[in-house]
């Protein structure tokens, strides 16, 4: 039995959580994308004409892909179908054609064009999945431009399911499993950060899960708002400005704050949280436009784990309550201590076989 059936064999066996509106509005999206676009907004601290914080959120609408994509590309890749669609570009399958070899290309969406800050930001993410050699980040090996100038970069084809896509289907995901998951991210991070990367919108939409001969991997994608160690003079984000996703932005980044390990971190906490009860700590209600969780967490707390799983171990509620944290010193120091407390629970688990079925 392969992993990827194995994983969807363990979620199923639990009975489905009754449907957030986060996942209603996820399940209605009609074809799955790789990565779905990161939202940008005003930092809170502006205020509107009443005096009230605010925070306006824009999500980037992808247009319609241009089907008629040159079919050879540089003479050397052939276009052969799409793949998926983002807020700033489509992905295609194609073909090397010296090599016969199955590549991913993704493509600066038309719309774009004329926009070079949205080029370089594009071109950046190229860069940033380059710099970090780690087997869970995805692996971009060539870039190039379309003959109108826009830019696009080539990567591994990978056949998988999104973590997103996972959680939408079963809910939430085995308590080991779980544990095993967030370590490959981790473990990803951590790579990441010591290349002095930030992702800055980490997601289940944006994490792949493989099987690799019967071995469970992760990869990481989309870095087209990571933060890195630039170049003087270069920089393709200005100070202040707010990206990411609002239900796994840390407090900080709703103010616009600059970008630290510690926003990686409380997004790595969110997603544990989701795996491990189907829903996110916070979201907006029914109704509420999706600054509410920005407010959300800058003025109040999340809930704690142990009050949406209360037959959890207690010491991986503590972790990922303490990622969570409101304040970025209140949470872990670094990835490499959340994986040692990950690592440890996880053994912890494996010697209790009444522990083992939680979760």
């Amino acid at each position: 039995m392969g992993v990827i059936t194995w994983i969807t064999d363990q979620m199923s066996r639990r009975a489905p959580l009754h449907a957030t509106r986060h996942e209603r509005a996820a399940r209605a999206v009609a074809a799955p994308r790789l990565g779905a676009p990161a939202r940008s907004c005003t930092p809170l601290s502006s205020r509107g004409a009443a005096g009230r914080a605010t925070c306006e959120i824009v999500i980037d609408q992808p247009s319609v892909p241009a089907l008629a994509e040159p079919e050879i590309i540089d003479g050397r890749y052939r276009i052969e179908q799409l793949l998926g669609v983002g807020g700033m570009a489509s992905v295609f399958v194609a073909t090397h054609i010296g090599l016969s070899r199955k590549v991913a290309i993704k493509i600066l969406d038309s719309r774009w064009r004329d926009h070079a800050d949205v080029a370089e930001r594009f071109r950046n993410e190229a860069r940033t999945a380059c710099s970090i050699a780690h087997a869970s980040i995805v692996d971009v090996f060539d870039v190039g431009e379309m003959p109108d100038g826009r830019p696009y970069y080539v990567m591994e084809l990978l056949e998988g399911r999104t973590l997103g896509r996972l959680l939408r289907e079963f809910g939430r995901v085995p308590a080991h499993l779980a544990l095993q998951l967030a370590e490959r991210i981790g473990e990803a991070l951590a790579a990441a950060h010591d290349a002095g990367v930030i992702h800055r919108d980490l997601k289940p939409d944006n994490i792949l899960v493989l099987d690799r001969e019967g071995k469970l991997q992760i990869k990481i994608l989309d870095f087209g708002i990571a933060h890195a160690d630039e170049a003087p003079g270069r920089r393709a984000t200005a100070p202040g400005t707010v990206m990411g996703t609002p239900e796994y932005m840390a407090p900080e980044q709703s103010l616009g704050n600059p970008a630290a390990p510690s926003v990686d971190i409380y997004a790595l906490g969110v997603i544990l949280f989701e795996m491990l009860t189907g829903q996110v700590p916070l979201a907006a209600g029914e109704g509420e436009p999706a600054s509410t969780v920005l407010i959300k967490k800058v003025t109040g707390r999340s809930p704690a784990l142990s009050s949406a799983a209360p037959d959890l171990p207690g010491r991986l509620c503590d972790l990922v309550d303490e990622c969570l944290a409101r304040k970025p010193m209140h949470r872990p120091g670094s990835v490499a201590e959340v994986l040692h407390e990950l690592a440890e629970i996880r053994a912890a688990l494996a010697e209790a076989p009444a522990l083992r079925r939680v979760g």
